[in-house]
């Protein structure tokens, strides 16, 4: 569970680069998040796969015992 989520930058999204993307993460046992992925995306916008990969290297995790790995989504609407 994040104890701390950050939203991604939306200022690169548009009609037509909006979408949803899937970041796979590595969680260290200090809560911090290495090596983030594009897992998925329904979009082809490099813009918003660095915004998610960003907003995913920001989040923080809980202190643990193990490394763990996951993954997190963003979704990318125009307004």
């Amino acid at each position: 569970e994040p104890s701390f989520l950050p939203k991604p930058d939306k200022s690169a999204v548009t009609s037509e680069t909006e979408g949803t993307i899937v970041v796979g993460i590595t969680v260290t046992p200090e809560g911090y998040v290495i090596n983030p992925w594009i897992k998925s995306s329904t979009t082809a916008s490099p813009e918003l796969k660095k915004a998610a990969i960003e907003a995913a290297k920001k989040t923080r995790f809980k202190v643990g015992s193990t490394t763990d790995k996951g993954t997190t989504t963003y979704k990318f609407k125009s307004k």
